[in-house]
């Protein structure tokens, strides 16, 4: 919890000095409240009944009551306003946070929940207000027992452990309160990540066609609403603990009240105090006592919120990439010049879960300017191969190079500069067409550059049609204007992402072409091919009669290589890879006929 407590504080001490001021307002204001109910109502009485009221010394005790109570609301209304902007800035962090992550890490099922609890906790902000409001009333409550227990201990000492007693008692039911909620919490957790696929799934324009095609509103309502009621259920379960809590809690309230009242009428008749003694005394208990419950309940909401704060904390700490060892630019190339100019695989080995690899020992070296296909069943580790290589995962066992710097050590910046790749399911931003080729933003971007590129992937002439040209807005996402570009043209648009930035020698063709038919794909292949005569290119595709004029065919299995060879070499062999080239042949063949 103290480490919670130092989190947020920290930020609020960095960068919300206004909400620093309003929580320490709201501590005094709170004591001056206290204090001004205990003292306020015996005043008067002492006044009125020793014949001693005078009008003015009233109304300015009455002034003053007034001022501490609109001090104490104005201290209220700025801490909640202030928190909110705390949570924003959170949930901003969190968001950032995300693109830190070890690939790894962020794609598990443990990593996707720990972002979903902490986003959670950050865009609702009840565990802040109750962690903060936790805080708050421990300072009250702490400047309330030292005022308030001492007055009690010096009356009656038998007294002041009674009322501590109870407030034990108070302590248990706030405890399982407690509990109830992280219950609560864990289990929204779960449901709000299926509720907010299936809402995105509905809202998202790319799967509108299947939606209406299908008639798949009903199956995803349902979905939507299984979900919903799995959260009124859970809703349901925490509100009836609530309720059975409350009943106990008034119960212990009760007793305390008749205790104190009680005994404060024994003395108040054996004429031990006055009568305006009895209503201070009896004031000041009742503080005491609504403090020591508060205390109780404070404590409590501290750890409510403070496993709250702990989501957040731990998910900014854990699963970091390997920041490595971060060389300079100039070194880079020095080794660079050294090193031979070749991607190896030394020995690698690599598995998503314990006990199951998905590369097994793998050892391959692709020559610089080689154009080399993997191809291979569904799982045969293809895709991997590639994550691998562009660092997303880190190597189990092994290690792979590219131009003599270790992958594995977070070259981070250096893989970006040599390395570009194109996945299956690749990116279309919803921003300007100059923005999506560049992926900077477009103060930063080379307008000149981006039409050398759009020229070069055969895209040009499409968006020279568009009035804006370059700066026109892709998608309808987000702008009425912007515009969707069929399957073919969204292909040129990334090969001029990729042709854009100059400096990458790798490129990595990852089935980008999946959804195009077999001319189409055969179209944007010899494009690439043609454009990419310089660059070291790793192609992987299910139709092999896009592979067959490759430098290099590499057939996977299991993680291993199986065969290895150009396509005339593989069709001699007449193994796998003949079996699979000869099965895809007749079926388009079979297409031609029909």
């Amino acid at each position: 919890m103290i480490k919670n407590i130092s989190f947020v504080f920290q930020k609020i001490w960095q960068k919300h000095w206004g909400l620093l001021c309003y929580l320490i307002l709201c501590v005094l204001s709170s004591l001056g409240i206290s204090v001004v109910a205990v003292w306020f109502p015996a005043f008067v009485g002492s006044r009125i009944s020793t014949g001693k009221a005078d009008a003015a010394q009233l109304a300015a005790a009455g002034l003053v009551a007034v001022c501490v109570y609109g001090l104490q609301q104005m201290a209220s209304s700025g801490r909640g306003m202030r928190q909110l902007f705390l949570c924003r800035d959170f949930l901003y962090e969190i968001f950032l946070k995300r693109f830190d992550k070890a690939c790894a890490y962020a794609e598990s099922t443990e990593g996707q929940k720990a972002y979903g609890m902490a986003r959670q906790t950050a865009l609702w902000g009840s565990d802040f207000r109750i962690f903060l409001e936790g805080i708050l009333d421990l300072c009250v409550c702490i400047g309330s027992f030292v005022l308030f227990g001492g007055a009690i201990f010096g009356l009656q000492p038998g007294l002041f452990f009674v009322l501590l007693l109870l407030s034990a008692a108070g302590y248990v039911v706030c405890h399982k309160n407690e509990k109830a909620y992280q219950r609560l919490l864990e289990g929204q957790a779960g449901e709000n990540r299926r509720f907010f696929y299936f809402i995105g799934a509905a809202q998202n324009e790319k799967y509108g066609k299947d939606m209406r095609l299908y008639q798949l509103s009903e199956v995803v309502s349902g979905k939507i609403d299984g979900c919903l009621k799995s959260l009124v259920q859970l809703q349901k379960k925490y509100f009836s603990v609530l309720a059975r809590s409350g009943m106990l809690e008034g119960a212990i309230a009760c007793v305390r009240d008749i205790v104190v009242f009680l005994y404060l009428i024994q003395k108040c008749a054996a004429q031990e105090i006055s009568a305006a003694e009895f209503v201070l005394y009896y004031g000041i208990v009742m503080q005491f006592s609504n403090f020591v419950t508060v205390f109780v309940h404070s404590y409590s909401q501290l750890q409510t919120g403070s496993k709250g704060i702990e989501k957040i904390r731990t998910y900014m700490q854990e699963g970091e990439a390997p920041a490595g060892q971060q060389k300079t630019e100039c070194t880079q190339k020095v080794e660079c010049a050294r090193a031979a100019e070749e991607i190896s695989f030394q020995d690698v080995s690599f598995g998503y879960n314990t006990g199951r690899l998905v590369i097994d020992g793998l050892n391959l070296n692709i020559r610089k300017g080689e154009k080399l296909a993997l191809i291979g069943e569904n799982g045969a580790g293809k895709t991997t191969l590639v994550k691998l290589l562009c660092g997303l995962y880190p190597v189990s066992s092994g290690k792979i190079t590219i131009q003599g710097t270790e992958v594995s050590r977070g070259q981070a910046d250096f893989i970006r500069d040599q390395v570009a790749v194109l996945f299956q399911d690749a990116l279309v931003l919803p921003y300007t067409v100059a923005e999506n080729v560049s992926l900077k933003p477009l103060e930063e971007t080379d307008q000149n550059q981006v039409w050398a590129a759009l020229e070069q992937a055969g895209l040009s002439e499409r968006i020279k049609q568009e009035p804006n040209g370059i700066l026109t807005q892709m998608t309808k996402a987000v702008s009425r204007d912007g515009i969707s570009l069929s399957g073919g043209e969204a292909q040129k648009l990334l090969m001029a992402r990729m042709l854009y930035h100059k400096s990458a020698q790798i490129w990595i063709l990852d089935e980008p072409t999946a959804a195009l038919d077999a001319i189409a794909e055969s179209e944007v292949y010899e494009k690439f091919r043609e454009l990419g005569k310089e660059k070291t290119c790793i192609y992987i595709s299910h139709r092999l009669a896009s592979t067959q004029f490759m430098d290099r065919i590499i057939l996977l299995k299991d993680g291993k290589i199986q065969e290895s060879g150009t396509h005339k070499e593989l069709m001699a062999q007449n193994r796998m890879y003949a079996r699979l080239y000869e099965i895809q042949s007749r079926y388009y063949r079979e297409e031609e006929q029909q």
